[in-house]
């Protein structure tokens, strides 16, 4: 019998890491189309890639939400003092730091944090980048009380380390984006002065912008946002390239001019108001418009309880979108009417946000069973629900183009139902029904509108809309309280 011989493992032949082969210039351009996290994670590689990434010219993004108490803000400004001083790069395509910015107790402290902030700004302009974004106020629902603020044309200057330097950058400069900072008029003329290849504009938040002016001097631009400065009274926009407005404030003269290219709109704030019931100041100025939203706060929409005797004609509109925040019980059907102004209208997208009733500061839930209060609540429901059936009779018409209702935060309510309900019967060529269910944005209603109740409203909700759906229709279900896709 033969000895057994030693059994001899094969051995796999692993392919060779050819990228090492290549230079470091060619590996530092490959890193540069990563992300700014993606291109540091490869520092752990090896010991010739530890410090490739410093010399990368991709964008630089420092995002954190969390930052509420000064504690947080600054580890979050030293961590991005620790990489702007890393960085290496000649160049960089994006920088954009957002966080929420609290006001620090000690003076020293909220001197330092200036500090910080003025050298991103020189770090961004040095760098020659084509986007900065520096946001303060990136916290939902809160308005950061930031006191950084950029004045003067002369700070910019004394920041960026002379005009010949800033004027370089400003050049190549293709989006500027300012929230949570005090600007002025002045600055954000010289921008736009100095600014050739500017597209995109958004200042929010700066309760120091008191007049705004946005002419023709930047031929490039194409997207202005101005949302929430509030101390903002009169606002000029005329710029012939200008395709994207955002406004979401107070009333203000003269918003919008000159604007020939001006396709899609954002209103919000009180400022809805007299878009929606002061139409014909604006019509001649919407009448390109193929996309239009509308933010319609609480109270905007007590407001709105009689159909205007005109509005825009928005003949080329294909796409509107409604975020309405009601009072529970109110009726949603007086916002058809801006339907039938656009007679082309082909999508509808309707966000709902749904406060709970209040009487003299006392919630819906606290006035049952004590006399009087009930009757004022019983009464105030009744008037709504006439109002909403004189709205439906009044708009009672055919549509011919609106193909897909998309509505998001349904509840199953009364208000939310009859819409839906009354939009199947005037898209005589609608070809989907989409309904999202959103338990997020609603907790204020449980105490009188329970879960269990929403979603027993829900179901029902969604049989009976089936039930009136056409036969060349269908109906999408999205979220909490649908048993399944209909």
């Amino acid at each position: 019998m033969e000895p057994l011989r030693p059994c001899i493992k094969r051995q796999k032949k692993h392919p060779k890491c050819r990228i090492n082969n290549l230079s470091d210039d060619m590996l530092i351009a490959i890193l540069s189309r990563l992300n700014f996290h993606e291109a540091a994670r490869t520092s752990i590689l090896s010991q010739r890639w530890r410090y490739l990434w410093k010399h990368t010219s991709c964008s630089l993004e420092f995002y954190n939400n969390k930052t509420y108490t000064t504690r947080r803000a600054e580890r979050f400004i030293t961590s991005v003092n620790q990489v702007l001083k890393l960085h290496q790069a000649a160049s960089v395509e994006q920088f954009k730091v957002c966080f929420f910015c609290p006001v620090f107790s000690v003076a020293e402290e909220q001197h330092k944090r200036d500090r910080s902030i003025d050298a991103w700004i020189r770090f961004a302009i040095g760098k020659q980048v084509k986007v900065f974004e520096l946001d303060l106020a990136t916290k939902p629902r809160l308005v950061s009380p930031t006191t950084y603020s950029i004045p003067h044309v002369k700070k910019l200057l004394s920041i960026s380390g002379g005009q010949l330097k800033l004027l370089t950058t400003l050049r190549t400069l293709k989006s500027v984006r300012f929230v949570g900072v005090k600007i002025t008029q002045q600055v954000v003329h010289y921008l736009l002065s100095n600014c050739p290849l500017l597209e995109q504009l958004c200042i929010s938040a700066s309760n120091s912008l008191k007049k705004l002016v946005v002419s023709g001097s930047s031929p490039k631009l194409r997207s202005v946002e101005i949302s929430r400065c509030e101390n903002l009274m009169s606002m000029e926009v005329r710029a012939p390239s200008l395709v994207s407005l955002t406004y979401i404030g107070c009333f203000v003269q003269e918003l919008f001019e000159e604007v020939p290219s001006l396709s899609e709109l954002t209103i919000g704030g009180f400022y809805a108001y007299y878009f929606i019931m002061k139409a014909p100041m604006y019509s001649s100025n919407c009448s390109n418009l193929k996309r239009l939203k509308l933010e319609v706060s609480s109270e905007v929409s007590s407001l709105c309880k009689v159909i205007p005797d005109e509005f825009h004609q928005l003949c080329h509109l294909k796409k509107l979108e409604l975020d309405i925040t009601i009072t529970f019980g109110d009726g949603l059907c007086f916002f058809i009417f801006l339907i039938k102004c656009a007679p082309h209208l082909s999508r509808l997208t309707i966000r709902l946000s749904f406060l709970p009733f209040f009487i003299g500061g006392i919630k819906r839930h606290a006035v049952r069973g004590y006399g009087i209060l009930n009757d004022l609540f019983e009464e105030d429901m009744a008037k709504a629900r006439a109002a909403d059936r004189i709205a439906q009779e009044a708009m009672t018409f055919c549509h011919k183009c609106l193909k897909v209702v998309k509505l998001v935060g349904f509840i199953g309510s009364p208000s939310d139902y009859e819409l839906a309900l009354h939009l199947l019967r005037i898209a005589g060529s609608l070809k989907r029904l989409i309904l999202c269910s959103d338990y997020a944005d609603f907790d204020d209603l449980n105490e009188f509108w329970p879960r269990s109740t929403r979603k027993k409203a829900i179901r029902e909700c969604a049989d009976q809309l089936k039930a009136n759906l056409s036969p060349r229709a269908e109906l999408l279900t999205y979220g909490p309280g649908f048993s399944k896709r209909i």
